[in-house]
């Protein structure tokens, strides 16, 4: 995968994604100028509950539909990726967790790049209400974005070999 160069300037920077080009000697001799796309990282976070069981939210999304997904989020500027679980389950589901430990980091794309910090978030609790996003209907809210029925881990719980080994989520 290539990677943005140290000397490529940043020409637009947005709310999700930064624009970064620069100049390049081809083989040739000649120069061009070439571009990449940096996207804000982001959080996904295989959440557990005291009784081991994973939490997966139901989501709608407008052009997408239905789905089901780990909670996540991006990476707000300034922010770290543990700062950045401990606000998406307090956000997404109302929860804290006991503890959480980075599970593995991935990068992905190469004119588009994107960071995903994925993490296990343990025992997780009720500590409040979701907060309802400024994007959700006030009727489809509820919908939007709501916890599935959570599946039992193995009973030895979630590891980083077990997670690789098999898939521990159903509905």
């Amino acid at each position: 995968m290539s990677r943005i160069p140290s000397h490529a300037r940043c020409v637009f920077s947005g709310v999700l994604f930064d624009v970064f080009q620069w100049e390049q000697e081809l083989f040739d001799g000649s120069t061009a100028t070439f571009e990449a796309v940096r996207r804000l990282p982001s959080v996904q976070i295989l959440a557990t509950t005291p009784d081991d069981r994973v939490i997966l939210l139901r989501e709608e999304q407008p052009f997408v539909g239905r789905f089901v997904a780990v909670p996540g989020g991006r990476i707000d500027r300034g922010h770290t990726p543990e700062e950045t679980v401990l606000r998406e389950l307090r956000e997404e589901l109302g929860m804290a967790p006991e503890g959480i430990e980075p599970w593995q980091t991935e990068t992905f794309g190469s004119n588009i790049q994107w960071t995903s910090h994925d993490f296990i978030a343990r025992r997780c609790r009720q500590v409040g209400e979701p907060e309802r996003d400024a994007g959700d209907d006030e009727q489809e809210g509820d919908r939007a974005q709501r916890p599935v029925r959570a599946s039992r881990a193995s009973p030895g719980g979630i590891s980083n070999d077990s997670i690789a080994r098999r898939s521990i989520c159903s509905e």
